[in-house]
């Protein structure tokens, strides 16, 4: 009845966490999840394809762009791959636990940093139109502002800030919430 790719469509239409429907798109996805085990698997190889597609291959695509409607087509793809598994992981926190967060963070941050600096020196030579360049740089500000969201989105649930909000735990629980968010800063920064 579903796929993996579905159900992320439904959470990118539906599950918004800022309005009602997260709720119960949540927990649609926890009874598909928790009753049909068939499902994580093939979460499993999403996660892998997705990696592989979209992270490390994507560098070499945005290579091989040598017109500036291709390259305008794959930042398209990039943003709507971010917009797709923030709201992915923003509706199904659980789903977190298939990626490895660390190298997530990792991949997002360097596409972030070394990539659009690559593509805004390409546009350069593909285009002079200052309609067109306005139109892509409004694209990338929109891609690094997606990676941004679910680089956040990632360290939220990875690092279980809701515990260092919450007063009821110990000060070990704490630090090692803290340590975890602060590693994972460093981790983006290096």
């Amino acid at each position: 009845m579903f796929d993996i790719p579905k159900l992320i469509d439904i959470c990118s239409m539906y599950g918004h966490p800022y309005g009602g429907n997260g709720i119960i798109v949540n927990k649609m996805l926890t009874n598909i999840f928790t009753k049909q085990g068939a499902y994580i698997d093939d979460l499993k190889q999403v996660v892998q394809q997705l990696h592989e597609t979209v992270f490390i291959n994507i560098s070499t695509k945005f290579d091989e762009a040598l017109t500036a409607i291709g390259l305008y087509d794959l930042l398209c793809y990039h943003f709507d791959t971010c917009m797709s598994l923030f709201s992915f992981f923003s509706t199904y926190p659980p789903a977190l636990n298939y990626f490895n967060p660390d190298d997530l963070i990792t991949q997002i941050a360097s596409l972030n940093s070394h990539l659009f600096k690559d593509i805004k020196m390409k546009l350069r030579k593909l285009t002079t139109a200052a309609q067109d360049l306005q139109s892509f740089k409004t694209l990338i500000h929109r891609c690094q502002i997606a990676s941004v969201r679910i680089i956040h989105c990632i360290m939220w649930q990875s690092c279980q800030m809701d515990a260092l909000i919450d007063k009821d735990l110990g000060v070990d629980e704490h630090t090692r919430c803290a340590e975890q968010f602060i590693a994972k800063i460093s981790l983006i920064s290096s």
